[in-house]
């Protein structure tokens, strides 16, 4: 008999983000949050009204879900370019800044 243990397979992570001198584990986006922000994504962009305070509203609900520990007031605090790295980095995305800890893949 085989078993895919669903349960070990999401317990894996080896990302982090250190803001204000402390890490965070990032942990990767529920289906239920990627349909939710797509969703919202979708209707902001037929709407066809650009509002960045709602975009950065959403980007840092995304950020919150991934790194479900960083208070909300932690993300709020970050300037814009901070906020767009951390945002590529929950994607899985390479970007500059990354730093390879030994041991930690």
């Amino acid at each position: 008999m085989k078993i895919l243990n669903l349960d070990q397979l999401a317990a894996k992570t080896n990302r982090k983000v250190k803001i204000g001198g402390k890490d965070y584990n990032v942990v990767p986006m529920s289906v239920g949050a990627f349909v939710k922000t797509t969703k919202e994504a979708e209707e902001l962009v037929q709407s066809g009204n650009i509002d960045t305070l709602k975009e950065i509203e959403m980007v840092i609900d995304v950020i919150s879900e991934c790194v479900p520990d960083a208070p909300r007031q932690t993300l709020e605090s970050l300037n814009l370019e901070q906020l767009h790295a951390i945002s590529s980095f929950v994607r899985g995305d390479d970007i500059d800044g990354v730093e390879d800890v030994e041991g930690n893949g």
